[in-house]
């Protein structure tokens, strides 16, 4: 979604956005503040994403991830297992941010597997580039 709104020169980097929708596609408003969106005002009818989950579940990978000694798919499924646990966020809300800030897609190969093929440096540049400065 990010590169679609892109591609399509709708500019929204420093701006306030207001998204109306149904809730079930919350890869719009993500999309939004992957694009650098000052805020983003959504109403849906069902609720899906909240922006401050978002942030503090790419804030926590940004900071745990390089503190991670071994990069094998095990010891990254334990890190998103304490992540899990730690933030109380689970689900939809905890794994789509990952993909969206790591891969842009909504559903993807497993976040360990993802982790890996991107590899730890890239990794921790694509979640850091979603988080304030």
């Amino acid at each position: 979604m990010a590169e679609w709104i892109k591609r399509s020169g709708f500019q929204v980097e420093g701006k306030s956005v207001f998204e109306l929708g149904t809730g079930h596609l919350p890869i719009v408003p993500i999309g939004f503040f992957l694009c650098g969106a000052k805020s983003v005002y959504t109403v849906d009818l069902h609720r899906r994403m909240d922006i401050r989950l978002l942030k503090k579940v790419l804030a926590w990978f940004a900071t745990n991830l390089p503190i991670l000694s071994a990069w094998d798919t095990e010891s990254i499924q334990n890190l998103v297992n304490y992540g899990i646990a730690e933030l109380g966020i689970k689900g939809q809300k905890f794994y789509t941010p990952l993909r969206l800030a790591l891969i842009h897609q909504q559903h993807g190969p497993e976040l360990p597997s993802t982790f890996i093929i991107l590899g730890k440096e890239e990794s921790i540049k694509r979640l850091q580039q979603y988080l304030p400065s």
